[in-house]
């Protein structure tokens, strides 16, 4: 895509600092949610209900992540550039298209599901998991278009609808549902809460889909730039690989955690792994704000602007996470506990993945800044790398220590692909400076 820097709009830069304070704001709603889903769940259907749907959950991102192809990644960068050339046209073509061939991609898993699909997945057998595992086959189809338009949305500057489509709508809908049938005294676990979450984020991509869709002017129904909207083959695989690798990097412990750990022990390292993920607020608002201002920056050649919204953004996520850092430290007992008496020995594992975390909002967000601004290929080969020390490092800790070593071997991860990432941000600022 060719451009000329005097036509992209910059936007309001002095408004960033706000925009990321609502996104912050919108996305812990969001987090809060998820965190009291886990807090019901936990009650109403004891560790092993909820290690159930971690696992289902986990499996679902990681089949997302393989139908989306890396679209979402590529639509966050692609429409942002669009958006920021006013060509609307060809920002709602690209769209499109990605969804076209994300309905491409889950047309061939489930043509292996129906065909070949108890070879794959019998290995697990007809139980709780062998049930998990097929339905975040199909949980994963719904998933990876909702990330599409969720990510479309964030690149049009509607960075809060778009962390609601993702993150908010689907667990109040389930929040709902385990409400209601607590209510009625219809008993609950692990499965049925796995199919509900499947339903949901299928009824919330419809609407969004919708919306998306009908909100473009009728304008923009004619290409301003017909190439601008075609997809590139070359960003789009790498940015599938890096999906690939983030997605599976958070989801691998639950796929070897099933060697080592019993249900139980699962779904205690479940609990402290999304209790250490609230954090995650503020890296996906920050992101949802700052990941086009990077694009937007890089374009316009405006490298002064880049390097304070990379800073700001740093800022923003050591300063957020440092409260949340020592609140498990010194109160892991009492916060474990809210959970139910089941949840409190997972104390070590929290105090474990919590230190690992502290060590990746230190990097801010440099994976997005080399992603958002051409460098995507290098953190690819980054998550590469820190995703087979982290293969090599469950199985060896795994088997000797359990749940914790898992611990261990992923907090090492994210915390050596962050120090990677962030070395390789500041150097790609100062080459520019």
């Amino acid at each position: 895509m060719t451009t000329n820097p005097r036509l992209i709009r910059a936007g309001p830069r002095s408004s960033d600092a706000l925009a990321a304070g609502t996104a912050v704001v919108t996305r812990g709603f969001g987090s809060a949610l998820q965190l009291g889903l886990s807090v019901l769940l936990g009650r109403l259907a004891g560790a092993e209900g909820a290690g159930l749907y971690f696992v289902y959950l986990s499996w679902a991102n990681v089949w997302g992540t393989v139908t989306s192809l890396g679209l979402p990644l590529y639509s966050l960068r692609s429409v942002s550039a669009l958006v920021a050339l006013s060509q609307h046209s060809s920002a709602r073509h690209l769209v499109a298209r990605s969804l076209r061939l994300v309905g491409i991609a889950s047309l061939a898993v489930a043509i292996v599901v129906f065909a070949i699909g108890d070879r794959i997945l019998g290995v697990f057998g007809s139980g709780n998991i062998g049930f998990a595992a097929r339905l975040a086959v199909l949980a994963g189809i719904s998933l990876a278009a909702l990330r599409v338009i969720a990510e479309t949305l964030k690149a049009r500057g509607q960075a809060n609808l778009g962390i609601t489509v993702e993150y908010n709508a689907p667990p109040s809908l389930l929040i709902a549902a385990l409400l209601v049938a607590s209510i009625v005294e219809v008993p609950i676990g692990g499965r049925a809460a796995a199919a509900g979450h499947a339903i949901f984020i299928t009824a919330v991509f419809m609407a969004a889909a919708a919306y998306v869709f009908s909100s473009w002017s009728a304008g923009s129904w004619i290409p301003a730039t017909p190439a601008a909207g075609k997809i590139q083959v070359r960003p789009l695989t790498t940015f599938w690989g890096i999906s690939l690798i983030s997605y599976g990097l958070m989801a691998a412990p639950y796929l070897v955690l099933p060697l080592f750990a019993t249900e139980a022990e699962i779904g205690r390292y479940g609990v402290a792994h999304r209790l250490v993920a609230v954090s995650a607020t503020t890296v996906v608002a920050l992101a949802s704000v700052f990941a086009p201002a990077f694009t937007r920056h890089q374009m316009a050649g405006d490298m002064e602007e880049l390097r304070k919204a990379f800073r700001l953004s740093q800022f923003y996520l050591v300063a957020t996470y440092l409260p949340l850092f020592l609140v498990y430290v010194v109160f892991s007992n009492e916060v474990l506990a809210l959970f139910g008496s089941d949840f409190t020995p997972g104390r070590d594992i929290l105090l474990i993945l919590a230190v690992g975390r502290l060590v990746y909002s230190s990097a801010g967000l440099s994976e997005y800044l080399l992603n958002m601004t051409g460098k995507e290929t290098w953190e690819l080969w980054n998550g590469a790398f820190t995703l087979a020390a982290f293969c090599a490092g469950s199985v060896f800790l795994g088997s000797q220590m359990g749940a914790h070593g898992v611990a261990w071997a992923h907090a090492g991860a994210f915390s050596l692909r962050s120090v990677v990432s962030l070395a390789l941000a500041q150097w790609t600022l100062r080459r520019s400076a």
